[in-house]
């Protein structure tokens, strides 16, 4: 039957040698995936530390987490990420205490230190988009 191993080949063999010819042929790249990673939690408006902690969570050596952040800027994150849950300066409802606290807490279990999502909270909506816009208009220009 294919695809199951023979009796008389030791399973743990069999995975070695599986995983060392993926490994081998470029199917397995822990640069390539934390790349990968980074990138996307960059879409996603994710800290540095959440990325890099979801990566040493995957299984990637940290040394090489922390290498593929290191271009994340939390500040940019932060407003990506206030953008996307419509908080801080994208806020569409009155602030009151109890959205004070809630808003706070989606930036604190993002990952951002207290010191980042001050600034974003604080900052007025057209600040917000002007840095979003200028850093991935900076991006663009450096591909």
């Amino acid at each position: 039957m294919q695809g199951q191993i023979p009796e008389d080949v030791d399973p743990t063999d069999a995975i070695s040698g599986a995983i060392s010819f993926l490994v081998e042929n470029g199917l397995i790249n822990d640069a390539s995936f934390a790349e990968m990673k980074t990138r996307s939690g960059k879409g996603k408006g994710k800290s540095r530390s959440r990325i890099t902690q979801e990566l040493v969570i995957k299984g990637v050596n940290k040394d090489l987490a922390v290498k593929s952040v290191s271009d994340v800027d939390d500040l940019h994150q932060a407003i990506r990420h206030a953008q996307r849950k419509r908080i801080g300066p994208f806020r569409t409802s009155n602030l009151d205490e109890k959205t004070k606290r809630r808003e706070y807490g989606s930036f604190a279990r993002a990952g951002f230190p207290p010191s980042v999502f001050l600034k974003v909270f604080d900052m007025e909506q057209q600040e917000a988009e002007d840095l979003l816009f200028h850093r991935e208009k900076d991006e663009l220009t450096l591909r």
